[in-house]
């Protein structure tokens, strides 16, 4: 049986069988990551691998790539930002359990009845992939400006060239 990533998946029994889903997926029909960017167009190729990986743990391997659209903040131009996303995840309950994930890993939580929404885990990272503040590549030239006498600010400038 086919399941969409949208649907929400065991994660145990994805484990279990050794489930691997991998395809694309619009970026406009990933809500956050669609509000997030300058422009949600293009699509997101994915592959999800679930298996017990290291010491025995349960893990999803999230293999994510695309060129999203941002808006550079300094000049507010569009521009492509290429992302490759390659982390592996581990269901954990407390930080106890975060604590003794690989160095490499990183936790990630289940719903209450051990199920997880693979389309989450991918809009997850991309996520964390943006830019706090995107700038568009190349564009890291100092802004100069023009240094002005004081007297030439005030509300009294133009009065002074009454004056004169």
């Amino acid at each position: 049986m086919f399941a969409s990533i949208f649907d929400l998946l065991d994660f145990a029994r994805a484990v279990q069988a050794g489930r691997v889903m991998e395809g694309e997926v619009e970026v406009a029909s990933l809500p956050r990551l669609a509000e997030a960017v300058h422009e949600a167009v293009g699509k997101v190729t994915y592959r999800l691998s679930f298996e017990r990986g290291e010491l025995g743990l349960s893990s999803v391997r999230v293999e994510a790539s695309t060129r999203l659209t941002l808006q550079c903040q300094r000049s507010l131009e569009a521009f492509e930002f290429p992302v490759d996303i390659d982390t592996v995840l581990s269901p954990v309950r407390d930080d106890a359990d975060a604590a003794a994930l690989p160095e490499s890993w990183e936790p990630t939580e289940l719903d209450g009845d051990g199920r997880i929404r693979p389309s989450d885990l991918i809009e997850d990272e991309l996520l964390l992939a943006l830019p706090a503040v995107p700038k568009k590549p190349g564009d890291d030239e100092p802004i100069h400006y023009e240094a002005r006498d004081p007297a030439d600010l005030g509300p009294f400038a133009a009065l002074k060239n009454l004056r004169n």
